[in-house]
């Protein structure tokens, strides 16, 4: 008499290669993962339709436009030459969640202090 292991094994069916279901591939690891500008652009920020001309929350100005003030270090038309500068439009990022210029006015020897 066969015991129930040995009549299941027996009735398997033998093993059969798929076709193009190999473990190699010509790709490398897969899909390349996405740029920085990829994963930023994803970010809702608070950003108001009006906000150009709302006072700018950086307050260093007091009165003075979002438009006038900050904006231009966002949209990248003016560059952060002083220390005071860089703190109020990353200020004013963080206030509207501005991500992308978050990172870019932050130091690269700090990106990844949290991995030590």
């Amino acid at each position: 008499p066969q015991s129930q292991a040995t009549a299941f094994a027996s009735k398997k069916k033998p093993n059969k290669k798929r076709k193009g279901n190999s473990a190699s591939s010509s790709k490398g690891f897969g899909v390349s993962p996405p740029t920085l500008e990829e994963i930023t652009s994803k970010f809702k920020t608070q950003l108001p339709e009006n906000a150009e001309s709302l006072e700018c929350p950086c307050g260093v100005n007091p009165g003075t436009t979002y438009g006038d003030c900050c904006a231009p270090y966002h949209r990248l038309e003016k560059a952060c030459t002083t220390p005071l500068s860089v703190l109020q439009s990353r200020y004013t990022a963080f206030c509207y969640r501005l991500v992308p210029h978050i990172i870019r006015t932050t130091h690269p020897t700090v990106w990844n202090a949290h991995v030590v």
